[in-house]
């Protein structure tokens, strides 16, 4: 996260997560719940029944200084909370003593 709000991510990690984005959108919405799910949300955002249509240039529009200047809003890395769960015994993960929690 800090190396986020340092420095711009390069531009070919940026142009691959575009085309994940927008390649891999139509397969979230392949099942009729997927659908009905999406549709909700649409909704309550007030994002407009073309938003499914308009989704690729959102994701398109997205430039370099947009990526850093969101991290430096929205990222907090002196204040998150990372949760992993598991199996310790089948994981092999040993907690340290000072972050066992009960």
């Amino acid at each position: 996260m800090k190396l986020m709000q340092d420095q711009p991510v390069n531009a070919a990690e940026l142009e691959s997560a575009k085309k994940y984005l927008v390649g891999s959108f139509p397969l979230k919405i392949d099942k009729q719940s997927s659908i009905a799910g999406f549709l909700l949300q649409v909704e309550f955002f007030g994002l407009g029944l073309d938003y499914a249509e308009k989704y690729p240039g959102y994701i398109n529009a997205v430039t370099l200084d947009d990526v850093q200047q969101v991290s430096k809003k929205y990222f907090h890395p002196d204040a998150y909370i990372l949760v992993a769960a598991a199996n310790q015994e089948e994981a092999k993960i040993e907690v340290p003593p000072q972050t066992a929690t009960k």
